[in-house]
Protein backbone atom coordinates (compact mmCIF):
# COMPACT_ATOMS: atom_id res chain seq x y z
CA UNK A 1 0.00 0.00 0.00
CA UNK A 2 2.95 2.17 1.20
CA UNK A 3 4.49 2.10 -2.52
CA UNK A 4 1.06 2.60 -4.36
CA UNK A 5 1.33 5.85 -2.43
CA UNK A 6 4.55 6.67 -2.94
CA UNK A 7 4.00 6.46 -6.76
CA UNK A 8 0.62 7.85 -7.27
CA UNK A 9 1.56 10.99 -4.99
CA UNK A 10 4.28 11.78 -7.28
CA UNK A 11 2.08 11.40 -10.68
CA UNK A 12 -0.47 14.03 -9.37
CA UNK A 13 1.54 16.58 -8.79
CA UNK A 14 3.49 15.98 -12.10
CA UNK A 15 0.13 15.82 -13.75
CA UNK A 16 -1.46 18.93 -12.13
CA UNK A 17 1.22 21.08 -12.72
CA UNK A 18 1.93 19.82 -16.31
CA UNK A 19 -1.75 21.15 -16.55
CA UNK A 20 -1.10 24.77 -14.76
CA UNK A 21 1.14 25.24 -17.28
CA UNK A 22 -0.66 24.87 -20.48
CA UNK A 23 -0.48 28.10 -22.34
CA UNK A 24 -4.11 29.80 -22.64
CA UNK A 25 -2.65 30.70 -26.37
CA UNK A 26 -3.53 26.99 -27.56
CA UNK A 27 -6.59 27.43 -25.82
CA UNK A 28 -9.22 28.91 -28.69
CA UNK A 29 -12.76 28.64 -28.30
CA UNK A 30 -15.84 30.02 -30.41
CA UNK A 31 -15.50 33.01 -29.01
CA UNK A 32 -12.18 34.00 -30.54
CA UNK A 33 -13.73 33.94 -33.87
CA UNK A 34 -16.52 36.20 -34.13
CA UNK A 35 -19.27 34.79 -36.61
CA UNK A 36 -20.67 37.04 -38.96
CA UNK A 37 -24.39 38.27 -38.95
CA UNK A 38 -26.71 36.69 -40.55
CA UNK A 39 -28.09 39.51 -42.01
CA UNK A 40 -25.14 40.72 -43.59
CA UNK A 41 -25.10 41.59 -46.96
CA UNK A 42 -23.05 41.92 -50.43
CA UNK A 43 -21.60 44.92 -51.59
CA UNK A 44 -20.45 45.49 -55.23
CA UNK A 45 -16.94 46.29 -54.72
CA UNK A 46 -17.25 50.43 -56.62
CA UNK A 47 -18.07 51.46 -59.94
CA UNK A 48 -19.18 48.92 -61.98
CA UNK A 49 -18.36 48.31 -65.81
CA UNK A 50 -19.60 45.52 -67.47
CA UNK A 51 -21.56 42.29 -66.35
CA UNK A 52 -20.69 39.09 -68.27
CA UNK A 53 -22.80 36.26 -67.87
CA UNK A 54 -21.96 32.43 -68.86
CA UNK A 55 -24.15 29.09 -68.86
CA UNK A 56 -24.06 25.82 -70.35
CA UNK A 57 -27.07 26.35 -71.71
CA UNK A 58 -26.09 29.73 -74.02
CA UNK A 59 -23.96 29.77 -77.11
CA UNK A 60 -22.16 33.41 -76.28
CA UNK A 61 -21.43 35.25 -73.46
CA UNK A 62 -23.94 37.96 -72.60
CA UNK A 63 -22.45 40.65 -71.79
CA UNK A 64 -24.35 43.71 -70.09
CA UNK A 65 -22.87 47.69 -70.27
CA UNK A 66 -26.00 49.43 -70.23
CA UNK A 67 -26.35 51.43 -67.29
CA UNK A 68 -29.82 50.77 -66.46
CA UNK A 69 -29.12 47.09 -66.82
CA UNK A 70 -26.27 47.05 -64.55
CA UNK A 71 -27.56 49.18 -61.87
CA UNK A 72 -30.67 45.85 -61.51
CA UNK A 73 -27.52 43.75 -61.02
CA UNK A 74 -26.09 45.96 -58.42
CA UNK A 75 -29.22 46.10 -56.75
CA UNK A 76 -29.78 42.31 -56.85
CA UNK A 77 -26.24 42.27 -55.25
CA UNK A 78 -26.90 44.73 -51.84
CA UNK A 79 -29.97 43.26 -51.94
CA UNK A 80 -29.47 40.10 -50.97
CA UNK A 81 -28.98 38.42 -47.28
CA UNK A 82 -26.51 35.86 -46.42
CA UNK A 83 -28.35 32.55 -45.35
CA UNK A 84 -26.72 30.52 -42.21
CA UNK A 85 -26.37 26.59 -42.44
CA UNK A 86 -24.41 24.39 -44.68
CA UNK A 87 -24.51 24.88 -48.07
CA UNK A 88 -25.41 22.08 -51.14
CA UNK A 89 -26.24 23.32 -54.28
CA UNK A 90 -27.15 22.01 -58.03
CA UNK A 91 -25.03 23.66 -60.19
CA UNK A 92 -25.40 27.03 -60.86
CA UNK A 93 -27.59 28.81 -63.63
CA UNK A 94 -25.36 31.60 -64.80
CA UNK A 95 -22.13 32.07 -64.07
CA UNK A 96 -21.48 35.93 -63.79
CA UNK A 97 -18.80 38.08 -63.73
CA UNK A 98 -18.44 41.50 -62.45
CA UNK A 99 -15.78 43.83 -63.88
CA UNK A 100 -15.41 46.94 -61.81
CA UNK A 101 -14.04 50.29 -63.22
CA UNK A 102 -10.78 49.90 -61.55
CA UNK A 103 -9.96 46.57 -63.31
CA UNK A 104 -10.95 44.53 -60.17
CA UNK A 105 -13.05 41.51 -61.10
CA UNK A 106 -15.83 39.45 -58.79
CA UNK A 107 -17.37 36.35 -60.58
CA UNK A 108 -20.47 34.93 -58.54
CA UNK A 109 -22.53 31.61 -59.70
CA UNK A 110 -26.04 32.22 -59.86
CA UNK A 111 -29.38 30.77 -59.45
CA UNK A 112 -32.43 32.80 -60.92
CA UNK A 113 -35.67 31.00 -59.26
CA UNK A 114 -38.37 30.12 -61.07
CA UNK A 115 -42.60 30.70 -60.28
CA UNK A 116 -41.74 33.61 -57.67
CA UNK A 117 -38.96 31.61 -55.52
CA UNK A 118 -36.14 33.30 -54.52
CA UNK A 119 -33.23 33.45 -55.94
CA UNK A 120 -29.48 32.93 -55.44
CA UNK A 121 -25.65 33.93 -55.01
CA UNK A 122 -22.24 33.05 -54.03
CA UNK A 123 -18.88 34.02 -54.56
CA UNK A 124 -16.95 31.62 -56.54
CA UNK A 125 -14.25 32.15 -54.04
CA UNK A 126 -16.65 31.41 -50.93
CA UNK A 127 -17.98 28.69 -51.80
CA UNK A 128 -19.25 27.72 -48.43
CA UNK A 129 -21.47 30.74 -48.28
CA UNK A 130 -24.84 31.48 -49.98
CA UNK A 131 -27.09 34.92 -50.29
CA UNK A 132 -30.58 35.14 -51.60
CA UNK A 133 -32.34 37.75 -52.58
CA UNK A 134 -36.46 37.99 -52.26
CA UNK A 135 -38.90 37.06 -54.94
CA UNK A 136 -39.23 40.63 -56.28
CA UNK A 137 -35.84 41.15 -57.53
CA UNK A 138 -35.85 37.12 -58.78
CA UNK A 139 -38.62 38.53 -61.29
CA UNK A 140 -36.76 41.29 -62.42
CA UNK A 141 -33.55 39.36 -62.55
CA UNK A 142 -35.55 36.88 -64.64
CA UNK A 143 -37.12 39.19 -66.61
CA UNK A 144 -33.85 40.79 -67.70
CA UNK A 145 -32.09 37.13 -68.31
CA UNK A 146 -35.44 36.56 -70.64
CA UNK A 147 -34.70 39.96 -72.58
CA UNK A 148 -31.15 39.58 -73.02
CA UNK A 149 -31.49 35.39 -74.24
Amino acid sequence: MRKIQFILFPLTFLSILLLGCQSNESKATLYDYPQKALNEKLDAEGEVMEVILSSSTLEDDIVIKDEAIIKEFKDMISSSVKQDGIVNMANPDYYMDITFKNDKRQSYYLWVGENSQNSSLMKTDDTHTIYTFDKEMSKKISNLLKRKL
